[in-house]
């Protein structure tokens, strides 16, 4: 896929993306995540070409399929090494949202906490009119089992009451 934004119109463009899903999970389940990248501008606006969304996703999430919904020219790749990462792009007329679901199988294991960061425009390539681009990253959390693990509070203590003893000698 190749990145190559351009911007044609009078209008401004604003893009901003949302990701939801599931808030807890089991292993070996499959479930969905869904990406949602919209070009929210300024007035009349103007499309936003070559848009770009970048979602690597964490240890323990394993992408089986990707849908980017039909009426679009959106299309998306998997990168593996050293994770699995979800690239994609595509065009974003004004206030016309794409909505990308990635279905996954969740290998993480019970009490872990998956979380997981998708941004749209990652290089900030598009001039947009928002400051600081505050909308163009989404982080969801999934908690895999029902409660993070963590580990036990613990003190282990000896004593002696002599500093030499033989076998069989009580201490």
């Amino acid at each position: 896929l190749a990145f190559t934004p351009t911007v044609l119109g009078d209008g401004v463009i604003n893009l901003k993306i949302e990701k939801t899903g599931k808030t807890s999970s089991s292993q070996s389940e499959v479930t969905d995540y869904k990406i949602t990248v919209t070009n929210v501008p300024s007035g009349a606006g103007a499309t936003a070409f070559g848009v770009h969304m970048h979602d690597p996703l964490p240890v323990g999430l394993i992408p089986l399929a990707i849908d980017t919904g039909t009426d679009n020219n959106w299309a998306c790749q998997v990168l593996e090494n050293p994770i699995n990462v979800v690239d994609c792009v595509g065009d974003l007329p004004p206030t016309t949202p794409v909505t990308i679901t990635i279905t996954v199988f969740m290998t993480a294991e019970s009490g872990r906490s998956l979380d997981n960061e998708a941004c749209v425009d990652p290089d900030d390539l598009i001039a947009e009119y928002d400051p600081g681009n505050a909308d163009n990253c989404w982080t969801h959390s999934t908690i895999v089992g029902s409660t993070p693990k963590r580990s036990p509070d613990l003190l282990v203590g000896k004593s002696v009451s002599s500093t030499s003893t033989s076998p069989g000698a009580s201490l």
